[in-house]
């Protein structure tokens, strides 16, 4: 299993390193469910029951009645909860972006979300092509150190 994540222009963090260092007051039991799916990603794979498809950007978000029951233990059951966008390929690669608490249905309406689920939509197309056009190879044991995509 490969996990990654990017890095953005100038930017001295990855875009996962932003997400982990947000406060999420309130939401102790939804941050741990999600560290825990995605170390429980790392030993079995990307299976597809583990996301939540939104277009081509995939909100780590599983077995919904679970998360659901955590959000409400938190007292947040007025919103989507957190998403934290991912690209994920095959079972074995899992590139981890950014998110945030999702507050409205459309995640190109909310305000917290909707930039970095576009910027992941972007992201994750400019990979599948980069792959298509031999620029990323995924046989190669990092397919991704040094690679530069204009987003």
């Amino acid at each position: 299993m490969r996990v990654y994540s990017v890095i953005l222009g100038d930017s001295k963090e990855s875009e996962f390193d932003k997400f982990e260092n947000k406060e999420f007051p309130g939401r102790d039991g939804e941050l741990a469910y999600l560290y825990d799916l995605i170390e429980l990603i790392t030993e079995r794979g990307c299976r597809k029951h583990y996301f939540r498809f939104e277009q081509n950007a995939n909100a780590v978000a599983v077995l919904y009645d679970d998360i659901d029951d955590i959000r409400e233990q938190d007292g947040n059951s007025a919103d989507q909860g957190i998403r934290l966008y991912c690209y994920i390929r095959e079972d074995d690669l899992l590139v981890l972006f950014n998110g945030d608490v999702k507050t409205v249905q459309n995640p190109r309406d909310c305000p917290n979300v909707g930039n970095h689920f576009k910027r992941a939509l972007k992201i994750a197309s400019k990979i599948d092509q980069a792959i298509a056009d031999g620029e990323i190879n995924l046989d190669d044991p990092f397919p991704f150190t040094d690679i530069e995509l204009e987003i």
